[in-house]
């Protein structure tokens, strides 16, 4: 019997019980019910109720079986399978989106704008911030602000997507200033002496300096071929995102940590190892490598520098090799506390881009509460194929006549300019030690 069938049944039964406890209330007028109409009353709601629960049971199972039905398709029409899939964008896309476009367009914004209309369902903010790059922006426009906001949260996106591959990115929080600031710093303190009776009170000074913080830009050129920009689908995309963040990370921490990289008055800051204090790694043993641990740590308190936010950097092969070392019990030295992120209590980062060689690295800590950080958080993107370029990573500069001139024009290239304004500085030169030659294989 059908669900449908058995549902009918029991309805009509119950309103055949019903109306027999109508009429059982009915018999009944100016006096109590004796013990047995009790009972048979209460019988017969109680087969009401039965009744009802069934029938609520019933219905469940009924709608449960409806939900879970699928159409059949007709044989002669048959539907095929579609799997509909939301659009979810990677990170960084509607910035590659604006950048391919731009280059696609070969800097014609007017075309650029026709370009970017096949993402107005998934991505709208490109198509909007290069409207509003068209359009001459007057203080009277109420859409005038909107679209420069999108395009702040683009770059935005961008820079998200490219922190966690830098060290900027993973260590703790930076102090931020300004462009162009200069910043008081006191180099030494006020004295204090015991004075006797009627002996005269000694006056001391303080003593400070300037702490200047200028501004310096790091650029990316990536020059492609006309063919790879007309591409239109995600991979495309994400190259032009990839290759960009990657060149921007890589040198950015490169530049950060290398003691090779000392400051250029109006062209770059020094690394924040350069000219720092070294400790030549002493062994390979636990003993040794502890040492030398606690020898960065103890320079640090020595210059009375307050390691508030501290931090280890080393490459992964030192990180593999601590990770990896064992005691003359042959029990893991620092294995446990390293899975909490820690060495001998402090954060660490790992990164390749800390200069290996022969297998051997520098391990450095610094306090990043001592470190000054300018930074827009913008990265401005510029394409052209009409330019002619020096393809040469240490081109010169003119007067001098380079070489040998590519034209992007003739070759049918474009070229894809990413800069960014950066600048570090330490407090202080001591807020930054090196354990260099680690790991040293002599006993």
């Amino acid at each position: 019997m059908s669900l449908a069938t058995q549902i009918t049944a029991l309805r009509k039964k119950r309103g055949a019980t019903l109306d027999q406890l109508s009429a059982q209330s009915e018999a009944i007028t100016d006096r109590l019910m004796t013990d047995d109409e009790q009972k048979e009353f209460d019988k017969t709601q109680a087969e009401i109720a039965d009744i009802d629960k069934t029938v609520e049971r019933l219905l469940a199972a009924e709608k449960a079986i409806a939900d879970g039905a699928r159409e059949i398709a007709h044989p002669l029409n048959p539907t095929p399978s579609v799997e509909v899939k939301k659009f979810k964008p990677f990170p960084g896309q509607a910035f590659a989106r604006y950048a391919g476009t731009l280059a696609r367009a070969k800097g014609n914004l007017m075309m650029a704008v026709e370009l970017a209309k096949r993402f107005d369902n998934e991505t709208p903010e490109v198509g909007a911030v290069l409207r509003a790059a068209v359009a001459a922006g007057t203080t009277t426009d109420p859409a005038w602000a909107g679209p420069l906001v999108q395009y702040n949260v683009m770059a935005s996106e961008f820079i998200e997507y490219l922190r966690p591959q830098t060290l900027f990115g993973r260590l703790p929080d930076m102090v931020p200033v300004p462009f162009m600031t200069k910043i008081p710093r006191q180099i030494s303190g006020a004295t204090a002496n015991w004075v006797g009776e009627g002996i005269s009170k000694p006056i001391s000074a303080l003593a400070f300096d300037m702490v200047t913080i200028p501004f310096a830009k790091m650029v990316s050129i990536v020059v492609i071929t006309d063919e790879l920009a007309r591409l239109s689908t995600p991979s495309a995309e994400m190259l032009v995102r990839d290759d960009l963040a990657a060149t921007i990370a890589q040198y950015m921490d490169q530049q950060f940590i290398d003691r090779t990289v000392a400051p250029i008055a109006g062209v770059r800051p020094g690394s924040i190892t350069n000219g720092n204090t070294t400790i030549p790694s002493s062994g390979s043993s636990v003993a040794h490598v502890t040492s030398d641990l606690v020898a960065a740590t103890q320079v640090m308190s020595d210059a009375n520098i307050p390691m508030a936010r501290p931090a280890w950097i080393m490459h992964t092969h030192a990180y593999n090799f601590l990770y990896t070392m064992r005691t003359s019990i042959d029990s893991f030295a620092f294995q446990a506390e390293m899975n909490q992120g820690r060495l001998f209590g402090i954060p660490f980062v790992v990164s390749n881009n800390v200069p290996l060689a022969a297998g051997v690295s520098d391990i450095v800590l610094v306090d990043c509460a001592q470190i000054y950080l300018a930074d827009d958080g913008q990265i401005v993107i510029d394409s052209s194929n009409e330019a002619s370029l020096q393809m040469d990573s240490a081109p010169v500069t003119p007067p001098v006549a380079a070489t040998v001139m590519i034209s992007l024009w003739q070759q049918n290239m474009l070229a894809l300019r990413a800069e960014r304004y950066l600048f570090w500085l330490l407090r202080r030169a001591a807020a930054s030690v090196s354990i260099t030659g680690f790991p040293n294989p002599a006993p």
